[in-house]
């Protein structure tokens, strides 16, 4: 699931009762810069090795989470990839909802 073209995941929300990835995904927040395009500078795809182990999952410095893929099941550890944009450059840093 993603924002859509130009925008980027602001947050993620579950309820507090339920591990369903649905919960998560339904409440996705997002967010661009005013004047960013419908674009990205350019983007990699994360593979998500486990989530068997303790540990963060980041994009790399100066890149924003885009969109995140889940496999066949709706549990939070069936994330398999995130994708991960960089900005266009010259962007104005005002952002919107």
């Amino acid at each position: 699931m993603s924002c859509g073209d130009g925008n980027f995941i602001r947050g993620i929300f579950r309820t507090a009762d339920s591990q369903a990835l649905f919960n998560i995904l339904k409440n996705l927040e997002c967010c661009r810069p005013t004047s960013h395009p419908s674009s990205y500078e350019t983007c990699y795809t994360y593979y998500v090795p486990s989530f068997d182990k303790p540990g963060l999952l980041k994009c790399d410095d100066h890149y924003f989470l885009t969109q995140i893929r889940v496999t066949h099941c709706r549990q939070l550890y069936c994330v398999d990839r995130l994708k991960c944009c960089k900005m266009e450059t010259g962007i104005s840093y005002d952002w919107i909802d």
